[in-house]
């Protein structure tokens, strides 16, 4: 009877001080209901308005989104998702496909990929960088290639800018 107290009380207090993750409220770009992938790809640039609302149908609330450009938004949310597999399998030369890949989206590397899905129309750009051409990376883990990708457009620098 002890033993199952005590398990008792530990399942219930690790039950009670977990961390839940909370879903996201229902997002709309003019008009159409996006995911989370095509949520983060447009740009604040780009945006005209936005309406945060309380539904009986989305418990954790609706977001309303109307952009500026309304066919540059279509063209957006038509486009595929692409995994990052489906990133490094078309933009991987043969030779390097078998090698362990590092993944960076816009600066950071990413740590869980199995998840992260790009529209094809927000990529901007894709640099492949052999690890032994990088000086942390030439020691640590020689074998491996560092795929960065970038989903804005390039910074440029003027002279006399920060």
């Amino acid at each position: 009877m002890k033993k199952v107290l005590t398990a008792l009380l530990i399942l219930s207090s690790a039950y009670c001080f977990a961390q839940t993750k909370q879903p996201m409220p229902a997002i709309y770009v003019d008009s159409a209901l996006v995911s989370e992938s095509y949520f983060k790809s447009i740009s604040p640039d780009d945006i005209l308005r936005i309406d945060v609302q309380r539904a009986a149908e989305f418990p954790n609330g609706v977001i309303y989104i109307t952009t500026k450009n309304k066919q540059q938004t279509q063209a957006l949310l038509k486009s595929p998702l692409l995994s990052l597999a489906d990133i490094a399998k078309t933009n991987l030369p043969p030779s390097l496909r078998s090698k362990p890949i590092i993944f960076q989206l816009d600066g950071v590397m990413i740590t869980d990929t199995a998840n992260v899905r790009i529209p094809a129309l927000a990529i901007k750009g894709i640099i492949i960088k052999a690890a032994a051409d990088m000086p942390y990376f030439k020691t640590a883990l020689p074998n491996v290639v560092l795929l960065m990708i970038s989903t804005k457009p390039p910074t440029i620098m003027i002279r006399g800018d920060e």
